[in-house]
């Protein structure tokens, strides 16, 4: 049976079996991932900016029902991939960053707190939840003025280091991930014997 017909039958099952429909709110999650890659080649301290635009942040948006009632945004995980490339002499990095936008710039984590071993040849995503809860925050803040507020400003992620142990030519991308998760209400038309979820509001 295709798939097209399978799902005209589910569709069609209340009516046929005497039953009628109705629609109930169910919470729904979506999870994304915002990716800035960074591609260091320097032999001294480098700082370097990418913008995030809200058009990417509310592209997520797209793959949402079109009836979905955002009610929050998340920041599950933010965290870092550094893989050294062809050239890179030095074995050790001192690595720092921060999120910047028209009002202030915050500290996400300072090079102090975030040392990175540049000995393979690439490293998995790393995450550093633990030690920047405030630059979370703000990257909360902005994410959910973006998507909940119709807020069209855009903000900078900003990566600063230097070399700390070995060679003097650093080469290296560095990834910053965000995975965002995205929480919405959603009305679904369910058989009226059906229970679950909520009155449907929206």
């Amino acid at each position: 049976m295709k798939f097209k017909n399978l799902i005209y039958l589910i569709l069609i099952l209340p009516i046929l079996m005497g039953g009628s429909c109705q629609k109930r709110m169910f919470e729904f999650t979506a999870n994304a991932n915002l990716n800035k890659v960074f591609a260091v080649d320097e032999s001294s301290t480098f700082n370097m900016v990418e913008i995030v635009t809200s058009d990417e942040i509310r592209n997520f948006l797209d793959d949402l029902p079109e009836d979905a009632n955002v009610t929050d945004v998340k920041i599950n995980t933010l965290s870092v991939r550094v893989a050294p490339q062809a050239g890179n002499t030095v074995s050790f990095l001192n690595l720092g960053g921060e999120i910047r936008d028209f009002e202030s710039s915050e500290v996400i984590f300072s090079p102090a707190e975030y040392p990175v071993p540049l000995v393979g040849v690439d490293y998995a995503f790393i995450g550093l939840n633990s030690i920047i809860e405030a630059g979370i925050s703000k990257l909360k803040r902005k994410i959910q003025k973006i998507i909940m507020e119709n807020d069209f400003g855009n903000f900078e992620l900003v990566l600063n280091g230097s070399p700390k142990v070995g060679g003097s030519r650093l080469v290296v991308d560095i990834t910053v991930r965000i995975s965002i998760q995205i929480e919405y209400q959603q009305c679904v038309e369910v058989w009226d014997y059906i229970d679950a979820g909520e009155e449907c509001t929206l």
